[in-house]
């Protein structure tokens, strides 16, 4: 499958390696304290 050209930027390469850290860490976290901590936790380090 060929490539976008932004797939290639490392930057995106780092994005995309830290947001799957992000929902792996997440994923053990109890059920309860799952419902959006996954992806607040991400935006909170994406934006600052």
């Amino acid at each position: 499958m060929e490539k976008f050209d932004f797939e290639r930027l490392e930057v995106y390469q780092r994005a995309v390696k830290f947001a799957n850290e992000v929902y792996r860490l997440t994923s053990q976290f109890p059920k309860s304290e799952q419902t959006n901590s996954d992806h607040e936790l991400c935006y909170r380090e994406c934006v600052e």
